[in-house]
């Protein structure tokens, strides 16, 4: 390395570390110390002017039965006993009445502050609140006393920090000391780490990395195994290690196949030339067969390497010849077989429509033939319950017609028992006139002395002659209702052997009206499930006829493609003879198709 390298690459990293440490430590140092020291003077400030206001509140509590009632040697012991206290801070106190006059002094007041005391003993009494001045070191605090705060005078002192700063600096100085002792004893031990994590690694990693650049590669780089930077920096200038062995093995290798390559030159040479007649004749062969030439055989013989190519192209364009002469003539087929497809499904198309007509119409009257239907069926029921109502009214009537009967067979039995009653009221009149007569006999031969028995007895015979007379035209009477009776019951009879036939038959026609009722629901049924048959199968024929539809559009374009297939086949040239579209059509109209 020489001396212009060295003077180059300045300080070591180490050195530069240090330094960087140092001047980070110092810095460090001086700024917390700094605002160390603010703190510390901002916070003894305050101290002070807390510590200042709680004293002057306690002597003004203490000393205001003293001041009310003028005990000043009270309040100059409670002076004495505070300056004792609080030795180099508090520097004087005054004690002044009500009215601002002094009363009690003790301690070493400043002369300057005289006048600012005054001051502020004024603005006490004018505002009963404690009162400061700039510094904040001058303190006036009021006394007061009783329930209602009565102002009975003002304590004023002041106060000094001085002590308290002189042993802040003392305290800073050994503390500045401290923090330089800290910091060089952490530079020492900074440094011995530096050197031994830092330096020295790097140092045995940058004397590995020359002789890998000298070109000693078999040099066993060192500290690849540590975790930190050093270690990357390791382990990278280990693998560029690893390949530059490999760049070496790698160039010997290359040299080697170059050899190797010129000594194949030529025959790459004699395989290219081969190679470039062989693409040319295939070239020509699929341009050929790009326009539709499938008969371009090749027939020179190519290299060895490339004969089999030329196998495979020629058996390739016989498959092809093959496929699409098979090809050509399945397109004739299917463009017939198309055509005839596309003729029945035209035809198909029609009967299809043809029969969703005459199906729809068939639906129609099937609709038209189940309405009558179910309206006979509600006429056959309205008669059914007409019949029914019928023949209840007969079966009432009958009931009737026997009650009657039978009220005619009563009275006929009560005229016979009449006619026996009348028989013997005739009896009776007959042998009561038969004793009357007896009587006026009886009484004409008494005389004078059976009158009054022959004027009863005449009574009696003329009352028997009215009885019987009376009987008579009731048994009369009678004999006449009872023939009416025995008509009536008669025509009641016959009456009711005319209601049970006419019930009879009542029953029968509503057993028969009940059987047409049953037949025409069943028959409605019947031709409901038909009709919704017959619905269903419009349906289906509609359907039918719209997939006939499109099966002849379907067929209509096959028969189309077929064309096109067929005349796209035609284009090739297969080495035998092509039929074309033409011919097809000449074929087909001489075959009648």
């Amino acid at each position: 390395m020489t001396q212009e390298t060295k003077t180059k690459a300045g300080l070591p990293v180490f050195m530069k570390a240090l330094l960087l440490i140092l001047a980070s430590t110092v810095a460090v140092t001086v700024i917390i110390s700094l605002q160390s020291s603010k703190l510390v003077h901002r916070l003894t400030i305050e101290q002070m002017l807390d510590h200042s206001e709680l004293t002057s509140a306690a002597i003004a509590d203490d000393a205001a039965g003293a001041l009310r009632f003028s005990k000043y040697e009270k309040v100059e012991a409670g002076f004495a006993h505070q300056l004792e206290k609080n030795p180099g801070s508090l520097l004087g106190m005054q004690a002044t009445d009500a009215n601002g006059t002094i009363v009690v002094e003790d301690g070493t007041l400043p002369p300057e502050a005289a006048q600012e005391l005054a001051n502020l003993v004024e603005l006490v009494r004018s505002t009963g609140e404690m009162q400061r001045d700039a510094s904040g070191f001058l303190l006036a605090t009021p006394v007061v006393m009783g329930a209602e705060s009565t102002l009975v005078g003002v304590i004023t002192s002041a106060w000094s920090v001085e002590n308290q700063m002189a042993e802040m600096r003392a305290h800073s100085r050994k503390a500045w000391v401290t923090s330089l002792l800290i910091m060089a004893v952490s530079l020492a031990i900074s440094a011995f780490m530096m050197r031994h994590w830092v330096s020295r690694p790097l140092g045995d990693v940058a004397k590995s990395m020359a002789q890998v650049s000298d070109g000693d590669l078999d040099v066993v780089v060192p500290h690849t195994n540590k975790g930190d930077e050093v270690g990357t920096i390791a382990r990278a200038l280990e693998d560029q290690r690893q390949k530059l062995l490999l760049a070496q093995e790698a160039d010997a290798v290359a040299r080697e196949a170059a050899a190797k390559a010129e000594a194949a030159n030529d025959q790459i040479i004699r395989a290219q030339e081969a190679q470039q007649a062989a693409v040319e004749a295939i070239s020509r062969g699929l341009r050929d067969l790009a326009e539709g030439d499938l008969t371009c055989m090749i027939s020179d013989p190519f290299g060895e390497e490339y004969e089999m190519l030329r196998n495979h192209f020629n058996q390739t364009l016989q498959g092809l010849q093959k496929a699409m002469t098979t090809v050509r003539d399945n397109a004739q087929s299917i463009r017939h077989g198309a055509e005839d497809i596309s003729r029945a499904s035209d035809d198909l198309s029609r009967r299809t429509e043809a029969q969703a007509a005459t199906l729809e119409e068939a639906v129609a009257a099937l609709d038209e033939l189940t309405t009558s239907i179910k309206a006979a069926a509600e006429g056959a029921r309205d008669v059914e319950s007409i019949v029914l109502e019928a023949r209840s009214n007969a079966d009432r009537s009958g009931e009737v017609v026997r009650s009657a009967v039978d009220a005619m067979t009563a009275i006929e039995t009560s005229s016979n028992q009449i006619q026996q009653i009348i028989a013997v009221i005739d009896d009776i009149s007959f042998q009561t006139n038969l004793l009357a007569l007896n009587a006026g006999v009886e009484a004409a031969r008494a005389g004078e002395a059976g009158k009054g028995f022959a004027v009863v007895a005449t009574e009696v015979r003329a009352l028997a002659q009215r009885s019987s007379e009376a009987a008579l035209e009731i048994k009369s009477l009678i004999g006449g209702a009872s023939e009416h009776v025995e008509r009536g019951v008669s025509l009641v009879g016959k009456t009711g052997e005319a209601l049970t036939s006419i019930v009879e038959q009542v029953n029968d026609i509503s057993q028969h009206v009940s059987n047409i009722a049953s037949s025409a629901r069943e028959q409605s049924e019947g031709l409901t499930e038909i009709t919704a048959g017959m619905n269903q199968l419009d349906s289906a024929t509609q359907q039918n006829a719209a997939m006939v539809e499109e099966a002849t559009a379907a067929t209509h374009t096959l028969k189309t493609e077929a064309h096109e297939l067929s005349d796209l086949v035609s284009r090739f040239k297969t080495g035998d003879r092509t039929t074309s579209h033409a011919d097809y059509e000449t074929a087909s109209f001489a075959s009648g198709t």
